[in-house]
């Protein structure tokens, strides 16, 4: 059976797997743009939610999407959304799709698995031409001009680093750049960072968490953070990469750069220009210690950074609190901005959905997003991830 409920009912609770909600109730509505289409697009929700709890990445994207409907209502733009129940199966895929209602689908978000999203996209997107969006899953194999890829493509990952690690432009002096290593290292991102350098000078230091005697310090034998400030260049601009893969040895080397330079500067009563550069695992990471950050001005990617201080995150954080009463995830961040990019293009005009959505970079919230067609594959693929620079004023930049 299916409901109608007004989109102020939809955002109170998760409603049950398989209803039905359209956010056309009477009101008063502003004047509509020109661009909008003479009939209410139908948008497709597939998730697996059969057997889930209620607190998981699919009900979270789900009341994400919700806030994202609502802000869309509230511009004048009404839509019909089924939320649709995939419990992870491709056979009930099947039969979503080939129900006779499903024909009226003007855009489809998810499912989420690419087995789930292959009898969508073959069976429906490309015969129908209607495009439909991975909300969540990096595409291994699947490939079609109606597919849309939110997470980020890995083979641009770092490549908002070049300009980090490069040399300060024609005619300056490169960059001081020293590959830092503790226990087990991140191999995939140290093979990224060898490839970004190549044809720049850099060197390798490896901290081991020695502590010496103070007779054999007497013996000319140098600290471990004595050996670490020697590497300092006052002169230049220092970039400590750490290649160290688990969160805590990266506190701790990151407290042992803080203190070395800390001593090392009020010997010399000198300051340095230092950076440290992370991976992408930086980004999920809670429990390091922030200030060092800050102090270190750490800079790293990541496909979502969530920086509750930012005032807009702060605002959505706020709002979902408010309506579900507990925290969003990146999840409810990425179900928001599939609402804003992707049901917000059926609004625009264009000869196709490609260009409906544009080509340029769209920043629905916080995070960017930028999808093109990269060789060798006709799905369109977002290259965005987000470049986040601490500062030692302790603000937080994007890029």
């Amino acid at each position: 059976m299916r409901y109608l409920l007004s989109i102020a009912f939809a955002l109170a609770v998760v409603p049950a797997w398989g209803q039905w909600w359209r956010n056309d109730s009477p009101q008063t509505l502003p004047q509509m743009p020109e661009e909008l289409p003479t009939e209410i697009p139908s948008v497709a929700l597939m998730l697996p939610l059969e057997g889930t709890t209620i607190d998981n990445d699919f009900t979270e994207f789900y009341r994400g999407a919700l806030l994202g409907f609502e802000d869309l209502k509230s511009r004048g733009r009404s839509v019909d959304v089924t939320l649709y129940d995939t419990a992870l199966s491709t056979n009930k895929v099947f039969s979503i799709i080939s129900s006779p209602e499903f024909l009226a689908t003007d855009l489809i978000i998810g499912p989420v698995y690419e087995d789930e999203l292959e009898v969508a996209v073959h069976q429906f997107a490309d015969y129908m031409s209607v495009p439909i969006v991975s909300p969540l899953a990096t595409m291994r194999m699947l490939d079609s001009e109606m597919l849309y890829q939110m997470s980020p493509d890995s083979a641009t990952r770092y490549d908002k680093l070049r300009s980090i690690l490069g040399s300060g432009g024609f005619g300056q002096e490169e960059k001081n750049i020293v590959l830092v290593t503790s226990g087990p290292t991140d191999a995939e991102f140290e093979r990224e960072i060898v490839t970004l350098l190549n044809g720049l000078n850099y060197s390798r230091f490896s901290f081991t968490g020695e502590r010496l005697s103070p007779s054999r310090r007497d013996a000319g034998h140098l600290t471990e953070s004595e050996k670490f400030a020697a590497l300092i260049d006052w002169d230049r601009e220092n970039i400590f990469v750490m290649l160290s893969g688990t969160e805590q040895v990266v506190d701790q080397v990151l407290a042992t750069i803080s203190s070395s330079y800390s001593n090392a500067s009020s010997r010399s009563a000198r300051k340095a220009n230092i950076r440290v550069v992370g991976s992408s695992r930086w980004g999920s990471w809670n429990n390091i210690d922030k200030n060092l950050f800050f102090r270190l001005n750490a800079t790293f990617v990541t496909s979502y950074y969530i920086n509750r201080s930012d005032p807009a995150v702060a605002a959505f954080e706020h709002r979902y609190l408010t309506v579900y009463g507990s925290a969003p995830s990146r999840a409810s961040y990425r179900g928001y901005d599939a609402v804003r990019i992707f049901v917000e293009a059926l609004f625009k005009p264009g000869f196709s959905f490609a260009d409906r959505l544009g080509y340029v970079t769209q920043t629905p919230l916080r995070v960017p997003y930028r999808f093109v067609q990269l060789p060798g594959s006709r799905r369109h693929v977002n290259t965005e991830w987000t470049l986040v620079e601490f500062s030692d004023d302790f603000n937080i930049n994007y890029r």
